[in-house]
């Protein structure tokens, strides 16, 4: 019997691929992590007045309703009972003042919208990722279509600073958090469907409404090791960067079928409702629209 011989390895190839690079830098000087964290919100509600490319128009509404009560929150360090002022604290504390300032919202006595302490959360962030490089990749943003995002940080020097939301606060959120159903809607353009790859089927087209569940805090784990939710939610292209930003939960259909997962942009959202249909709509939304129980 004849020995196989193996081939010698060909000569190596490199191949190369075209990425496209888009890169937002800032006009005028930056901060520095000895800035205070007042200058930084200043600094981030001039982005946001700037409507820049990459934010959509009701995440920078929210931002410009949200930053000022940051600005003017008071946090408290150290065994001390007195509350300092964040506006005065220098940038490099922003990690401990973005944790208390959002748990505020998730235990107010006042009863404001309990979609508030997601904003919030949402909002802080943001407020972090300014002060890096932002990088959106083609690989973890599929949907940016082969682009490399990036965005020049608004401060210099703080690549160290981490506002770190773990696993014990991502479980505290969900514990303290009041959010129960929502109300979203398509928006143009846009469809709800199976995400099978044996059914496509729409459920759901541009301007419908549907109700769903949620209550865990919007940056935890998939449901239960399952790698996607049951059903997509498909919009038109928009380059974003908070497109993480959506509410796990079950679609609102008849006890009598399985509730199908869902993730929801948070700009689908409109309202929250209640057991008896009444509906409570998102703050910092449009001034011209009013939600109305179909």
């Amino acid at each position: 019997m004849k020995k196989k011989t193996t081939e010698p390895p060909g000569p190596e190839t490199i191949k190369f691929y075209k990425a496209q690079i888009i890169r937002f830098s800032w006009q005028g000087p930056r901060l520095t992590p000895k800035s205070t964290c007042g200058e930084l919100a200043e600094k981030l509600m001039a982005v946001c007045r700037g409507k820049p490319e990459f934010l959509r128009p009701e995440s920078c509404r929210r931002y410009l309703g949200l930053l000022p009560e940051f600005k003017n929150f008071g946090a408290h360090f150290g065994f001390s009972e007195n509350e300092v002022s964040v506006a005065d604290q220098p940038i490099r504390r922003i990690p401990q003042v973005l944790s208390q300032w959002v748990s505020s919202y998730l235990y107010d006595k006042t009863e404001r919208h309990p979609i508030l302490p997601s904003y919030a959360l949402d909002t802080a962030t943001f407020a972090e990722s300014m002060l890096r490089d932002v990088h959106m990749g083609r690989y973890r943003y599929p949907e940016n279509h082969g682009l490399t995002i990036e965005i020049e940080p608004l401060v210099e020097g703080c690549e160290e600073i981490r506002f770190e939301f773990t696993s014990r606060d991502k479980s505290e959120f969900t514990r303290a958090s009041r959010l129960e159903l929502l109300v979203a809607k398509v928006p143009p353009g846009g469809q709800v469907k199976f995400n099978y790859t044996d059914n496509n089927e729409v459920l759901l087209g541009e301007g419908s409404e549907f109700e769903f569940r949620t209550q865990r805090c919007y940056l935890s784990e998939n449901w239960g090791g399952n790698a996607a939710a049951t059903l997509a939610c498909e919009e038109p292209y928009r380059l974003d960067v908070q497109s993480d930003f959506k509410f796990p939960g079950d679609l609102h259909i008849p006890p009598d079928h399985y509730p199908p997962t869902i993730e929801v942009p948070a700009h689908w959202v409109i309202a929250s409702a209640d057991h008896k249909g009444n509906r409570l709509p998102v703050p910092f939304g449009e001034l011209s629209t009013i939600v109305e129980k179909p």
